[in-house]
């Protein structure tokens, strides 16, 4: 067992080696610490520097703490992957974010982190109300309305900017985090990503969780454009249609 101060520098030493480029296998030879600990102590160089990396009384971190840790490291992993990517992040792209940062985690796990992180909402009763006025659309035969992928499109406002989400029937949740605030403009710009490459080439009914369409002039102008592939919907339109 190593004191607490001897485990300390052990840990900075594991992470100067990483620095260096050597593999988990080389630096546990080296330090003698378990490739977790490794793993662990790297991660929170990442996050919070060499402070990070402190002389710190043994035992378990709060839940309060770790959660926190957790939810930095979600935020960061999704903020770095929307750069690289044009389309909404998917559950597999930010498991490869978490990769590079050298933190294997399963794909239960990360859910249930987005779970918390972005709480999310039941929309069952949304889709129920656009499945009805999809119907209610079409011709009088009767023909249901085919090959429309539903969709809700909603957002969660950062100090840093905005993360979007998009949210199919199936519950299957896909993010995207804008560095600017919340906006008609950032709205629009979420409009475009998905007609133009998560779900490129399909016909579909977003709904925006958000009031009338009518207020915004660029949204309308937005939604005349792209009729012939998009049907937009405003939820509080759709909740007064129902009385809701």
């Amino acid at each position: 067992m190593l004191s607490v101060n001897e485990l300390a520098i052990k840990k900075r030493e594991a992470i100067r080696y990483r620095l260096r480029g050597l593999s988990l296998a080389e630096i546990r030879g080296a330090t003698g610490l378990s490739v977790p600990t490794i793993v662990k102590a790297y991660e929170s160089f990442r996050l919070h520097g060499w402070n990070g990396v402190g002389y710190e009384v043994r035992g378990r971190k709060s839940s309060e703490l770790r959660a926190n840790c957790n939810q930095k490291l979600l935020k960061k992993i999704l903020m770095n992957s929307s750069k690289t990517l044009f389309g909404f992040c998917r559950t597999d792209d930010l498991l490869r974010g978490y990769l590079k940062n050298n933190v294997q985690l399963s794909k239960k796990t990360l859910l249930r982190r987005l779970k918390k992180t972005f709480v999310e909402q039941n929309n069952r009763v949304l889709f129920e109300q656009l499945d009805q006025v999809l119907n209610e659309s079409c011709p009088a035969s009767g023909r249901k309305k085919v090959n429309i992928k539903c969709l809700v499109l909603g957002f969660y406002p950062q100090n840093e900017g905005c993360v979007f989400y998009v949210q199919d029937k199936r519950g299957e949740r896909r993010f995207f985090w804008a560095e600017e605030q919340l906006s008609e403009r950032t709205l629009i710009q979420q409009l475009d990503r998905l007609i133009l490459s998560d779900y490129i080439g399909s016909q579909l009914a977003i709904v925006i969780k958000t009031d009338c369409l009518s207020r915004y002039l660029q949204l309308q102008s937005w939604r005349k454009q792209h009729e012939a592939e998009c049907e937009l919907f405003a939820q509080w339109d759709l909740n007064q249609k129902f009385n809701v």
